[in-house]
């Protein structure tokens, strides 16, 4: 512990994170780290900044932290009650720059963090516009002598082959899915309730919860469902799909996924729900036989933390982010094979393990505290570059 009366206040702002579901769901389950940690609370204060529309996500830890809405409407008002507590932070995670931020004095108090560097392999999935976007960000960050966290150790591999940064302050830390109070409420009677109001209830199905985008790989697995049909396999098995179904990037994406599955003639293997509640997605991951994650690309995957939180089975893309995030109840796949997809999923099936709740919160848990070693050591580093 760093023994002195001074507790810092780290501020985190969820601002510009309203159509990136995933960034408001890693802030939760970061702060959720931090609030693991006896040590770190010794050390600081944590304030969340966030609009009335996302408070709820981070309502209970209103115990421990002190949370500051804002109605994003009133343009003004936001202005004046977001500045004053971003002023007098002495840090700010994750940062990201301010219009009004005059001399750059708040990016001294910047820690950064970067999901991945998906564009520096996929630039195909990006707009000319994105990928200078985020080339000049991640320059800047690598120059700058202000912290990086960086979620896998894969992405700081990344870091360091693309940008080769200057900037020494890298940390790693993964995070956990903060579901322990979402996991409590997946009675028998509500998930039966959910299962009804999907047309799911008596049905043996495997589920993939992934937004719509190029990157996710849904291809391969309606490649994968078309040959299993052809060779009748999995006959008795319905593949069931929740996520956003536009692609910003690409919004023809989804038309293509539908002509393929027209194509092939698999849409009575399939059930499509789109984006739906997130207790009820976890509800359906709970009941499913086993999760599939087919992602070309991750930086730390949050359906990943999900589903070991659950104690569920997942087949998972061979890459290297999911080699990291694996546990013993995980099976790798070749991404670009739905022949090997196939396989791999007999495989799962037929190793399927009772599922335990109780242990997969028990390992978020000391997960939690062991990756918030990471972040402490990255505040006492900064206050050790002050003396």
């Amino acid at each position: 512990m760093i023994e002195s009366v001074k507790k810092y206040k780290i501020l985190f702002d969820t601002n510009g994170s309203s159509n990136w579901i995933g960034g408001l769901y890693y802030i939760k389950n970061i702060i959720f780290e931090i609030l693991a940690s006896d040590d770190f609370l010794s050390v600081c204060d944590i304030v969340i900044l966030c609009n009335s529309d996302h408070e709820k996500m981070f309502r209970e830890f209103s115990k421990k932290v002190t949370i500051v809405t804002y109605n994003k409407s009133n343009k003004f008002c936001k202005l004046l009650k977001c500045w004053r507590y971003i002023a007098s932070a002495n840090y700010i995670y994750h940062y990201h720059k301010y219009k009004i931020d005059i001399f750059d004095l708040l990016e001294k108090k910047a820690i950064y963090w970067i999901p991945d560097f998906q564009e520096c392999y996929y630039p195909q999935f990006f707009s000319v516009q994105e990928l200078e976007s985020r080339r000049r960000q991640h320059e800047m960050i690598a120059k700058s002598d202000r912290p990086v966290v960086l979620s896998s150790q894969s992405a700081k591999d990344d870091f360091i082959k693309f940008f080769d940064p200057e900037n020494k302050n890298i940390y790693v830390v993964p995070f956990v899915s903060a579901i322990e109070n979402e996991a409590s409420e997946l009675t028998d009677e509500f998930c039966l309730k959910v299962l009804e109001r999907y047309g799911l209830k008596n049905i043996k199905y495997v589920l993939i919860s992934n937004q719509f985008w190029q990157h996710k790989n849904h291809i391969v697995v309606f490649e994968a469902i078309a040959k299993a049909k052809n060779q009748g396999s999995f006959s008795d098995l319905l593949f069931v799909f929740t996520g956003e179904l536009k692609d910003y990037r690409n919004t023809e994406y989804y038309l293509k996924l539908q002509n393929l599955i027209n194509d092939t003639g698999i849409k009575d293997r399939i059930r499509i729900l789109g984006f739906i509640d997130r207790l009820d997605q976890l509800a359906l991951m709970h009941k499913a036989q086993l999760i599939i994650q087919p992602s070309l690309f991750e930086g730390w995957g949050t359906v990943v933390e999900d589903a070991k939180v659950l104690d569920k089975t997942i087949v998972l893309s061979d890459i290297p982010v999911h080699r990291e995030q694996k546990n013993d109840k995980c099976f790798l796949f070749d991404a670009g094979s739905s022949d090997n997809l196939i396989e791999v999923l007999n495989k799962a099936l037929c190793n399927l393990k009772e599922v335990n709740i109780e242990k997969g919160i028990i390992g978020m848990k000391e997960d939690a505290k062991r990756y918030s070693e990471n972040l402490l050591k990255l505040i006492k580093d900064l206050e050790k570059q002050k003396c």
